[in-house]
């Protein structure tokens, strides 16, 4: 009888162990084929077999790790927080699902959140390397450039020759600098009746941590008359996604508005837009003129689009409508860029037409006009810049309507950073 019992016993303990085996050939086969499709973007199906690891073996947290991978890969943000949280509560030492945590909150804007959980995850990792480098990308978008810059001399002596790695100093580097002079000549081209009229500006920007701040001073030569102009642009940062525009120009020549004053509010908003919302007030010596203006923007890869409307209203005349379009194709770094706006009306925010010679100012903005503009930007070595922009106008004229004249417009710009 005992023999019997002893054989039993042999027999459920070897169906037990081949029934694990079979268990652990399955979640290996089912692991292998989730990885495949994760990798290849197949994030469905990746985690139809990742559930059912999970049924055999409720605990295996690598797979809770790449199922929340799956997530934000596919933009579900919320979905893959939710999962790495649960692994980490039950295991807080886990560096793959705290490294997990630090994409999510990049990828999903949560910059703070971002830095935490990779500070954490550098403290308990031997594992470096990766880590270092989502931390360099992170101090960056926070624009933290001696943190970055310090992070990234010591991911250098672990991979001192990472290409990556090197465009990024150089990059952050370029970054540090926070004062900038432009200089810029222009030049208008009649189809008739008008001589050629000539344009120059000359700026400073400088960069401080809550503020940028622009200087300007604008020459215009034309109908026998030069003029200059006087300006100051700042931008205050007002929180994560928003900052404020506020201009102040003044000049005692008829060629510019004795006054100008701008203000505007622009803030980013969900799924890659941004939108503003703002005024301009010129005075010139025989009228007033209050423009309602706005913005509506959206960016996908290296494009952005944007549509602004003006409203212009008039102390002698009725009001007029004037609309921009404009599409930017930026390069690796924003930097350089090429453009085009397309502009139905007499546009009050394009500084050169503002040098008007004081006269028809009731008439001016209600004018029919056609533009189209093209403009392109380069960096040139690390700290110039150079700039150049084509336009052609159709403009009806003041003093005889239905006539029209072509204008062609020039500009070359040249910046350099310090």
């Amino acid at each position: 009888m005992l023999n019997l019992k002893i054989l039993l016993i042999s027999l459920l303990t070897l169906g037990h162990s081949l029934l694990i085996a079979q268990d652990l050939t399955q979640v290996d086969s089912l692991y292998k084929a989730a990885r495949n499709d994760a990798f290849n973007g197949n994030y469905k199906e990746a985690r139809i077999n990742l559930d059912k690891v999970l049924q055999i073996l409720p605990d295996y947290t690598e797979v809770k790790v790449l199922k929340a991978r799956t997530y934000a890969w596919g933009k579900e943000y919320t979905k893959a927080r939710a999962l790495l949280t649960s692994v980490i509560k039950t295991e807080p030492q886990n560096t793959d699902a705290l490294s997990a945590l630090t994409d999510v909150a990049l990828w999903s804007g949560e910059l703070e959140n971002a830095l935490s959980f990779v500070n954490k995850a550098l403290s308990i990792s031997d594992q470096k390397e990766l880590l270092l480098f989502k931390k360099i990308l992170i101090l960056k978008e926070l624009n933290q450039y001696d943190e970055a810059l310090a992070t990234l001399k010591d991911y250098l002596v672990i991979q001192p020759e990472d290409q990556k790695a090197l465009d990024i100093q150089k990059e952050l580097a370029a970054s540090k600098r926070n004062q900038q002079v432009n200089v810029m000549l222009g030049l208008d081209v009649f189809s008739k009746k008008f001589d050629p009229s000539f344009y120059t500006s000359l700026s400073y920007l400088r960069k401080y941590q809550r503020i940028t701040t622009v200087l300007r001073a604008n020459q215009a030569s034309r109908f026998g008359l030069t003029g200059i102009q006087g300006e100051i642009d700042l931008y205050p940062k007002l929180g994560k996604k928003s900052y404020g525009y506020l201009n102040y120009g003044y000049s005692s020549s008829v060629l510019f508005p004795q006054h100008r004053i701008g203000a505007e509010y622009y803030s980013a908003l969900a799924k890659s837009f941004d939108a503003s919302l703002g005024m301009r007030f010129l005075s010139f010596a025989i009228s007033d003129i209050l423009v309602y203006t706005g913005s509506l923007g959206y960016s996908f890869g290296n494009y952005a689009l944007s549509v602004r409307p003006f409203i212009t209203t008039q102390s002698r005349a009725a009001a007029a409508l004037s609309l921009n379009v404009q599409a930017t194709r930026y390069f690796k770094n924003p930097a350089n860029f090429i453009g085009v706006v397309l502009s139905y009306g007499y546009s009050p925010d394009i500084r050169t037409i503002q040098s008007t010679g004081g006269a028809f100012q009731d008439e001016l903005f209600a004018l029919i006009s056609r533009r189209v503009d093209f403009s392109i930007q380069k960096m040139i070595a690390d700290q110039w810049t150079a700039s150049a922009l084509l336009a052609l106008a159709r403009q009806e004229q003041t003093f005889e309507r239905e006539d029209y004249v072509w204008i062609t417009t020039v500009n070359l710009g040249l910046g350099y950073k310090f």
